[in-house]
Protein backbone atom coordinates (compact mmCIF):
# COMPACT_ATOMS: atom_id res chain seq x y z
CA UNK A 1 0.00 0.00 0.00
CA UNK A 2 2.79 2.67 0.99
CA UNK A 3 4.56 1.60 -2.64
CA UNK A 4 1.30 2.46 -4.36
CA UNK A 5 0.41 5.87 -2.39
CA UNK A 6 4.53 6.94 -3.50
CA UNK A 7 3.95 5.74 -6.84
CA UNK A 8 1.01 8.46 -7.09
CA UNK A 9 2.68 10.82 -5.71
CA UNK A 10 5.49 10.53 -7.97
CA UNK A 11 3.12 10.38 -11.08
CA UNK A 12 1.05 13.39 -10.09
CA UNK A 13 4.01 15.53 -9.81
CA UNK A 14 5.56 14.34 -13.07
CA UNK A 15 2.08 14.89 -14.71
CA UNK A 16 1.81 18.64 -13.09
CA UNK A 17 5.51 18.94 -14.43
CA UNK A 18 6.01 17.87 -17.49
CA UNK A 19 2.31 18.96 -18.58
CA UNK A 20 1.54 22.38 -16.74
CA UNK A 21 -1.47 24.08 -17.76
CA UNK A 22 -1.01 27.53 -15.69
CA UNK A 23 0.16 29.01 -12.46
CA UNK A 24 -2.11 27.97 -9.26
CA UNK A 25 -1.47 31.40 -8.18
CA UNK A 26 -1.65 34.12 -10.78
CA UNK A 27 -2.55 32.48 -14.00
CA UNK A 28 1.37 32.24 -15.91
CA UNK A 29 0.93 30.23 -18.77
CA UNK A 30 2.96 26.86 -19.04
CA UNK A 31 4.45 26.86 -15.21
CA UNK A 32 3.29 24.74 -12.18
CA UNK A 33 3.44 27.63 -9.67
CA UNK A 34 5.51 30.66 -11.18
CA UNK A 35 8.93 32.03 -9.22
CA UNK A 36 6.88 35.52 -7.89
CA UNK A 37 3.81 32.81 -6.63
CA UNK A 38 6.40 30.49 -5.23
CA UNK A 39 8.53 33.42 -3.42
CA UNK A 40 4.88 34.71 -2.28
CA UNK A 41 4.41 31.69 -0.69
CA UNK A 42 7.51 31.55 2.03
CA UNK A 43 6.64 31.03 5.75
CA UNK A 44 6.61 34.53 7.61
CA UNK A 45 5.21 32.77 11.03
CA UNK A 46 3.69 35.06 13.61
CA UNK A 47 1.96 34.06 16.66
CA UNK A 48 -1.83 34.82 17.05
CA UNK A 49 -3.55 35.62 19.89
CA UNK A 50 -5.95 32.78 20.13
CA UNK A 51 -8.59 35.59 21.76
CA UNK A 52 -8.39 37.58 18.64
CA UNK A 53 -10.56 34.78 17.01
CA UNK A 54 -14.04 34.53 17.39
CA UNK A 55 -14.28 30.14 18.64
CA UNK A 56 -12.95 30.37 22.21
CA UNK A 57 -9.15 29.00 21.80
CA UNK A 58 -7.08 28.23 24.47
CA UNK A 59 -3.86 27.13 22.63
CA UNK A 60 -1.24 29.38 21.08
CA UNK A 61 -1.78 29.16 17.09
CA UNK A 62 1.40 29.95 14.92
CA UNK A 63 0.55 30.51 11.27
CA UNK A 64 2.72 30.53 8.19
CA UNK A 65 1.11 33.97 7.33
CA UNK A 66 -2.11 35.43 6.10
CA UNK A 67 -4.43 34.03 3.96
CA UNK A 68 -3.84 35.91 1.29
CA UNK A 69 -5.29 35.81 -2.49
CA UNK A 70 -2.10 33.53 -3.66
CA UNK A 71 -2.36 31.11 -1.24
CA UNK A 72 -6.16 30.47 -1.52
CA UNK A 73 -5.83 30.26 -5.30
CA UNK A 74 -2.85 27.26 -4.86
CA UNK A 75 -5.11 25.88 -1.83
CA UNK A 76 -8.10 25.84 -4.23
CA UNK A 77 -6.10 24.49 -7.40
CA UNK A 78 -4.94 21.74 -4.86
CA UNK A 79 -8.23 20.35 -3.09
CA UNK A 80 -10.78 21.70 -5.93
CA UNK A 81 -8.45 21.69 -8.92
CA UNK A 82 -6.93 18.43 -9.25
CA UNK A 83 -3.90 19.48 -9.10
CA UNK A 84 -2.01 17.84 -6.24
CA UNK A 85 1.36 17.51 -7.82
CA UNK A 86 1.67 21.35 -7.09
CA UNK A 87 1.12 20.18 -3.24
CA UNK A 88 5.30 20.52 -3.04
CA UNK A 89 5.07 24.17 -3.35
CA UNK A 90 3.79 24.66 0.08
CA UNK A 91 6.01 22.19 1.85
CA UNK A 92 8.79 24.27 2.88
CA UNK A 93 6.37 26.45 4.43
CA UNK A 94 4.75 23.79 6.20
CA UNK A 95 7.86 22.19 7.43
CA UNK A 96 9.48 25.88 8.50
CA UNK A 97 6.28 27.19 10.48
CA UNK A 98 6.46 23.65 12.68
CA UNK A 99 10.30 24.46 12.83
CA UNK A 100 8.82 28.12 14.34
CA UNK A 101 6.59 26.56 16.60
CA UNK A 102 8.91 24.45 17.94
CA UNK A 103 11.88 26.72 18.73
CA UNK A 104 11.12 30.03 18.25
CA UNK A 105 8.17 31.26 19.78
CA UNK A 106 7.23 30.67 23.67
CA UNK A 107 4.84 27.94 23.88
CA UNK A 108 5.12 25.65 26.87
CA UNK A 109 6.22 22.06 25.71
CA UNK A 110 7.79 20.93 28.78
CA UNK A 111 6.60 17.20 29.41
CA UNK A 112 3.00 17.35 31.24
CA UNK A 113 2.60 15.80 34.64
CA UNK A 114 0.88 12.76 33.10
CA UNK A 115 2.10 12.83 29.25
CA UNK A 116 3.84 9.27 28.19
CA UNK A 117 7.42 9.18 29.31
CA UNK A 118 9.26 9.39 25.62
CA UNK A 119 6.44 10.59 24.42
CA UNK A 120 7.39 12.87 21.12
CA UNK A 121 5.23 15.62 20.05
CA UNK A 122 2.70 14.33 17.53
CA UNK A 123 1.30 16.17 14.76
CA UNK A 124 -2.39 15.62 14.17
CA UNK A 125 -4.52 17.00 11.66
CA UNK A 126 -8.49 17.15 11.25
CA UNK A 127 -9.98 14.30 9.79
CA UNK A 128 -11.41 14.62 6.29
CA UNK A 129 -15.05 13.47 5.12
CA UNK A 130 -15.55 10.09 3.12
CA UNK A 131 -16.80 12.35 0.21
CA UNK A 132 -13.90 14.78 0.13
CA UNK A 133 -11.48 11.71 -0.15
CA UNK A 134 -13.87 9.84 -2.69
CA UNK A 135 -14.19 12.84 -4.84
CA UNK A 136 -10.31 13.68 -4.70
CA UNK A 137 -8.49 10.50 -4.20
CA UNK A 138 -6.14 12.26 -1.88
CA UNK A 139 -6.06 14.15 1.41
CA UNK A 140 -4.46 17.59 0.52
CA UNK A 141 -2.61 17.90 3.79
CA UNK A 142 -1.36 14.83 4.17
CA UNK A 143 0.42 15.54 0.91
CA UNK A 144 1.96 18.84 1.85
CA UNK A 145 3.32 17.04 4.85
CA UNK A 146 4.70 14.01 3.14
CA UNK A 147 6.78 16.35 0.45
CA UNK A 148 7.66 18.17 3.64
CA UNK A 149 8.88 14.84 5.21
CA UNK A 150 6.46 15.20 7.68
CA UNK A 151 4.59 12.36 9.25
CA UNK A 152 0.92 13.63 10.74
CA UNK A 153 -0.93 11.20 13.29
CA UNK A 154 -4.43 10.86 12.50
CA UNK A 155 -6.48 9.26 15.70
CA UNK A 156 -9.64 11.92 15.05
CA UNK A 157 -12.83 11.21 13.12
CA UNK A 158 -15.53 12.28 11.77
CA UNK A 159 -18.43 11.33 15.02
CA UNK A 160 -21.67 13.15 12.67
CA UNK A 161 -21.72 14.61 9.03
CA UNK A 162 -20.91 18.11 9.05
CA UNK A 163 -21.81 20.70 6.29
CA UNK A 164 -19.41 22.57 4.57
CA UNK A 165 -17.58 25.12 6.86
CA UNK A 166 -16.46 27.37 3.47
CA UNK A 167 -20.52 28.22 3.44
CA UNK A 168 -21.80 29.00 6.93
CA UNK A 169 -21.37 32.04 8.60
CA UNK A 170 -18.89 32.55 11.28
CA UNK A 171 -21.77 31.53 14.32
CA UNK A 172 -22.85 28.39 12.46
CA UNK A 173 -19.04 27.22 11.90
CA UNK A 174 -19.00 26.83 15.67
CA UNK A 175 -22.19 24.78 15.69
CA UNK A 176 -21.66 23.18 12.86
CA UNK A 177 -18.20 21.82 14.23
CA UNK A 178 -19.35 21.14 17.86
CA UNK A 179 -18.95 17.68 19.15
CA UNK A 180 -18.31 16.91 15.77
CA UNK A 181 -15.43 14.41 16.27
CA UNK A 182 -13.92 11.50 18.08
CA UNK A 183 -11.04 9.32 18.95
CA UNK A 184 -10.33 6.09 17.06
CA UNK A 185 -7.12 5.94 18.85
CA UNK A 186 -5.88 5.63 22.26
CA UNK A 187 -4.11 8.90 22.77
CA UNK A 188 -3.88 9.12 26.68
CA UNK A 189 -0.85 11.04 27.94
CA UNK A 190 0.36 11.77 24.36
CA UNK A 191 1.73 15.18 23.65
CA UNK A 192 0.07 17.00 20.18
CA UNK A 193 0.28 19.78 17.53
CA UNK A 194 -2.70 20.57 15.78
CA UNK A 195 -2.16 21.37 12.20
CA UNK A 196 -4.36 22.80 9.33
CA UNK A 197 -4.22 24.15 6.30
CA UNK A 198 -6.24 27.62 7.26
CA UNK A 199 -7.42 29.16 10.49
CA UNK A 200 -10.68 31.06 9.58
CA UNK A 201 -12.96 31.41 13.14
CA UNK A 202 -10.82 28.84 15.13
CA UNK A 203 -13.89 26.59 15.15
CA UNK A 204 -12.30 23.18 13.68
CA UNK A 205 -8.98 23.85 16.24
CA UNK A 206 -11.53 24.02 18.99
CA UNK A 207 -13.41 21.17 18.01
CA UNK A 208 -9.85 19.18 17.59
CA UNK A 209 -8.69 20.25 20.76
CA UNK A 210 -11.71 19.26 22.68
CA UNK A 211 -12.08 15.64 21.49
CA UNK A 212 -8.51 14.96 21.96
CA UNK A 213 -8.98 16.64 25.77
CA UNK A 214 -11.92 14.51 26.41
CA UNK A 215 -9.62 11.52 25.44
CA UNK A 216 -6.72 12.22 27.83
CA UNK A 217 -4.20 14.40 25.32
CA UNK A 218 -2.36 17.19 25.89
CA UNK A 219 -3.04 19.78 23.17
CA UNK A 220 0.47 21.69 22.74
CA UNK A 221 -0.88 24.29 20.28
CA UNK A 222 -1.51 24.39 16.56
CA UNK A 223 0.21 25.18 13.14
CA UNK A 224 -1.44 26.52 10.10
CA UNK A 225 -0.98 27.29 6.63
CA UNK A 226 -2.41 30.54 6.96
CA UNK A 227 -4.46 32.41 8.72
CA UNK A 228 -7.98 34.62 8.02
CA UNK A 229 -7.10 38.17 9.63
CA UNK A 230 -10.33 39.47 7.95
CA UNK A 231 -12.76 36.97 10.15
CA UNK A 232 -11.71 39.31 12.97
CA UNK A 233 -11.76 43.04 13.37
CA UNK A 234 -8.87 43.83 15.30
CA UNK A 235 -6.02 40.69 15.00
CA UNK A 236 -2.95 40.96 17.57
CA UNK A 237 0.38 39.18 16.39
CA UNK A 238 3.78 39.21 16.22
CA UNK A 239 5.98 37.88 13.38
CA UNK A 240 8.90 35.93 14.01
Amino acid sequence: MRLLDSARHVLRDVHVFVFPSECAGCGLPDVGVCSDCGDALSAHPRLVDPQSAPATLTIPVVSAGEYDVTLARVLHAIKDGGRAGIARVLSARFADTIRAFEQGFDVDLTPAKNQVAGEPLRLVAPPSSRDNRRVRGFEPLNLIAHHAGVRLWQPLVSSRRRADQSRLGLSARADNMRNSMSTRANVTGASVVLVDDVMTTGATLTEMTRALHDAGAHVRGAVVLGHAVRRWPHPRSRQL
